[in-house]
């Protein structure tokens, strides 16, 4: 069975009513049981549907029906919503991205301020959580939008650069080392006491800082520690040790052993002198 075969039917259900606005989907297994398909194949089925917000997934209760498709009109028009397919999403995609990139390069949404809510911008562009999420990650990635957790996407700011996250401390570190914070041939920080400055793990500010090290700002010495690279010499490393050191071997590693003393020869074995 092909999952346009499998989208058919949980739409006719949807307009029949079989499936009630309000009400509990079946479980995707029970389904996947009920047409004799995978549940991956279930699953590919009904993203379309949960993209246009018919359906919406709850943790815990399954999936429950929170859109209506007429039944009147053709069977891929939805009450408020519409159902996208698949080489339809990417297109939805793009076009709100474009209108959100817009909307930063002309001012609409300034430097520094706060983006809509995404139950917002769900409303404004009728698509799902699904597709706003998937239309803003790009901008995040290149550094427009950045995530502070709690808060929602903010526009950056380019003079103060993205609040939080791995890109915030990517900035802070480049600015730092361009203004002379961080010198050349000078070791950096430990990346735990970076993450408690910015308030993250060590091992997110090891992603964030992969960038410098791409681009030949940051050096890795033997052992794991970082320093900046001077450009005049970029294979030369600090002439003075770091004032850390990675434990990654035991605190007994390298030490001379103690030989223990041998045990006595139990009574009766040969040599046991008898008194």
């Amino acid at each position: 069975m092909h999952p346009d075969q499998v989208r058919a039917v949980v739409r006719q259900r949807l307009a029949d009513g079989t499936y009630k606005l309000g009400s509990h989907m079946p479980p995707q297994r029970a389904l996947a049981a009920e047409l004799g398909v995978s549940y991956g194949l279930i699953a590919k089925a009904l993203r379309p549907f949960k993209d246009a917000g018919v359906l919406q997934a709850h943790r815990p209760g399954g999936t429950v029906v929170v859109g209506r498709i007429d039944s009147a009109g053709p069977h891929d028009q939805v009450v408020g919503r519409r159902v996208l397919q698949l080489a339809e999403r990417s297109e939805v995609i793009e076009n709100m991205r474009r209108v959100i990139r817009e909307r930063v390069t002309g001012g609409q949404y300034g430097a520094g301020s706060r983006l809509p809510s995404q139950s917002k911008l769900c409303r404004e562009f009728e698509v799902s959580e699904h597709v706003v999420r998937a239309a803003l990650a790009p901008l995040r990635a290149d550094g427009i939008l950045s995530f502070v957790r709690g808060q929602g996407l903010y526009v950056v700011d380019p003079k103060e650069g993205p609040r939080k996250g791995r890109a915030g401390i990517e900035h802070t570190v480049r600015q730092r080392i361009a203004d002379g914070t961080y010198p050349p041939l000078t070791w950096m920080p430990r990346l735990q006491t970076l993450g408690d400055e910015c308030g993250v793990s060590a091992q997110t500010v090891s992603f964030a800082l992969a960038p410098l090290r791409a681009e030949k700002l940051l050096g890795t010495a033997r052992g794991g520690m970082c320093y900046v690279i001077d450009p005049a010499n970029p294979t030369a490393q600090p002439d003075t040790p770091a004032p850390y050191r990675r434990q990654n071997t035991p605190s007994w590693a390298g030490s001379v052993p103690t030989p223990r003393p041998a045990a006595p020869p139990p009574p009766g074995s040969p040599g046991t002198r008898r008194l």
